[in-house]
């Protein structure tokens, strides 16, 4: 299973079996000839193992990284076309260039997810209104392509264990957004399609639970079976986690500018049973924050803006 850390702005924290990647940003650059730098950290537990640094024109977007099981690495970077994969060493072993038939797009085109020894990669082409997902290995070895229904990718997923592929995408149809969450076998073989968009998501032995801004959709990967499939109005999703038959999300109001940095208010913590089929309230978020997220040690921990932890068990 693997966990998303967001730190507004600064930091933001990739975690993977017992490895985990910090991307410290160093911006600031304003103009042309002034450069940004991106530092990713690797660390196995408490000790940092390797770093890659990188530096970016003024104007260029900030790359993404995943790691392999093995603490190997691949970052992708949408403007630049391009995927860089390193070994658990830190030392570049390939360059996958020109991902994209669009290249130098400012719009998130690509996203990606590594799982043990591969990576799954969805590449939006709005021109021939369909995306494709392109598997490679953690040595830049491309493995497989399938063209996929809807033309702008949302988020996707990859389980070697479950030879599973569940991905998001979506269609600016005639009259409305259509939205696809499918989930298919690695050869592309759909098994079954959701209306309902996921931007991150996990898997928990035989549970899918993924969100957007204002999606919650978990399903039953055994089954095939839609458990809850939610559209928000009025709050925002931003975090989840399962634990045993419980997901637990943050839900709150949409972020507002105050003293200077955008916070989040009126927020709380809910359960999902995937037993009951039931939602109840676990914790209400007094204070304004700029981060939340949840994690498990030994039981479900929420974390505020990195130092207040509260044990939600």
């Amino acid at each position: 299973m693997k966990k998303f850390i967001f730190v507004f702005l600064a930091l933001i924290t990739v975690v993977s079996s017992q490895y985990r990647v910090e991307r410290i940003i160093n911006g600031g650059a304003e103009k042309f000839g002034e450069m940004n730098k991106e530092i990713f950290n690797v660390y196995a537990g408490q000790q940092k193992i390797y770093s890659i640094e990188r530096v970016l024109n003024y104007d260029d977007p900030f790359s993404e990284a995943e790691l392999f099981d093995d603490g190997s690495l691949v970052i992708v970077n949408s403007f630049l076309n391009s995927i860089d994969f390193y070994s658990n060493m830190g030392e570049l072993i390939s360059t996958v260039n020109q991902i994209d038939e669009e290249k130098f797009s400012y719009e998130k085109t690509v996203y990606v997810d590594a799982d043990k020894e591969n990576a799954a990669f969805l590449i939006s082409n709005e021109k021939s209104g369909q995306s494709r997902i392109e598997v490679y290995s953690k040595f830049g070895n491309k493995l497989s392509e399938i063209e996929v229904e809807g033309s702008k990718g949302n988020g996707v997923l990859l389980d070697e264990n479950l030879n599973l592929l569940i991905y998001s995408t979506i269609d600016w149809g005639n009259t409305e957004l259509q939205k696809y969450t499918s989930i298919a076998d690695t050869k592309g073989n759909v098994k079954l399609t959701v209306n309902s968009t996921f931007s991150e998501g996990l898997i928990n032995k035989n549970i899918f639970a993924g969100f957007s801004n204002k999606s919650l959709l978990i399903i039953d990967l055994e089954n095939n079976q839609i458990i809850e499939n939610i559209e928000r109005t009025e709050t925002i999703i931003t975090d989840l986690i399962i634990s045993n038959d419980q997901v637990y999300y943050i839900e709150s109001g949409y972020p507002q500018f105050k003293n200077n940095k955008w916070v989040y208010s009126n927020s709380s913590v809910n359960s999902f049973s995937i037993q009951n089929k039931s939602t109840k309230l676990i914790y209400q978020i007094v204070e304004d924050y700029e981060n939340a997220e949840l994690s498990i040690d030994k039981n479900v921990i929420l974390t505020l803006d990195n130092k207040k932890k509260v044990n939600l068990d």
